[in-house]
């Protein structure tokens, strides 16, 4: 059944195959009945698009970031001290976290429990998506929706690409602080406002380019530096559940990285996740000094200055066979 699932899930069109060196069956000449269009949108179902820029209720997609954020080659901007780009959205692109709703085998794993326990199924795609669709869950709660199931993330709609851009630039940097590193913030308990506002952690920052070609503002704060953010999503708590869906009345810690961290001698030296997955050294062990951003036109902003640090948004984990299963 899992190599079923996975294989399916690594597909947005599933293939049949087609045996070699043998005789296709005759067409069958029976009448095919009626197409069943009743049946509930599944993990499969959840295809690829297309990437556009899209934004909904303060929720954007990463390439309206990108428009300052990546490498330019006539920008001296997000560089490290050989040339090598430390652009975020250079380095994001490839991560886990870009890839969090492409990942063949969440899907895989998401298709097994909707499968097994079909009376649950609404909770379970909205417990799932909240974390690896973040954008279109909070994108849904901001309009006044409840989250989002597979339903919601219909073809060639805003939700579905902002679903597929994973965890993303505007999500991550628009948790607010309040409560983080209580149970409520776990369980994709983070708290967006879509006001706008993008916490970074540079004081000072020049804001009004970002805010004449995004529409956001950047503010300092120090809470995009905490473990505790990244905890919203790495602390998960599932309910075992009868066949029916009912609560046995039993929690398990279905993910704990961030329980793990706190009592962990990483959490004793202040080394926060961020230390060790957005690292503010280059490759080669330098401490990265570069602007932070250039301009739309790919040339450095005159009015902006080298800035430290500056973290590299290469988020690499445990996890090394996705990545190379979506090269």
């Amino acid at each position: 059944m899992s190599t079923i699932l996975l294989t399916l899930a690594c597909s947005a069109d599933p293939v049949t195959p087609t045996a070699v060196g043998t005789t296709d069956p005759p067409a069958s000449t029976d009448t095919p009945g009626p197409t069943d269009t009743s049946a509930p949108p599944t993990v499969e179902s959840f295809g690829w698009e297309e990437p556009r820029d899209v934004a909904v209720a303060g929720m954007a997609t990463a390439d309206v970031c990108a428009t300052c954020h990546d490498s330019a080659q006539n920008a001296s901007a997000l560089r490290d001290e050989i040339g090598q780009s430390v652009a975020p959205y250079d380095l994001w692109q490839s991560s886990m976290m870009a890839n969090a709703t492409r990942d063949p085998l969440w899907r895989a794993v998401v298709s097994a429990e909707l499968d097994a326990t079909p009376a649950a199924s609404e909770v379970i795609q909205q417990t799932c998506l909240r974390c690896h669709a973040p954008l279109a869950s909070a994108a849904h709660g901001l309009t006044g929706l409840d989250r989002p199931t597979f339903a919601d993330l219909a073809p060639g709609s805003d939700m579905l690409q902002l679903a597929l851009d994973g965890v993303s630039c505007t999500l991550c940097h628009q948790i607010e602080p309040d409560g983080l590193g209580t149970e409520a913030s776990y369980d994709g308990g983070w708290t967006v406002a879509g006001q706008g506002v993008i916490y970074g952690p540079h004081a000072d920052p020049f804001a009004h380019p970002m805010e004449m070609h995004s529409g956001y503002t950047p503010v300092q704060a120090d809470h995009v530096g905490r473990s505790d953010l990244c905890a919203t999503c790495h602390v998960v708590h599932v309910d075992a559940v009868e066949a029916d869906g009912t609560p046995m009345g039993v929690h398990a810690i279905e993910q704990g990285t961030g329980l793990e961290w706190e009592v962990s001698g990483y959490a004793a030296t202040d080394t926060t996740c961020q230390t060790c997955h957005l690292p503010t050294e280059s490759a080669q062990g330098v401490p990265i000094v570069t602007r932070i951003a250039h301009n739309p036109s790919g040339q450095d902003f005159p009015p902006t200055s080298p800035r430290s640090p500056v973290g590299r948004h290469i988020l690499v984990g445990g996890n090394t066979l996705v990545p190379q299963m979506l090269r």
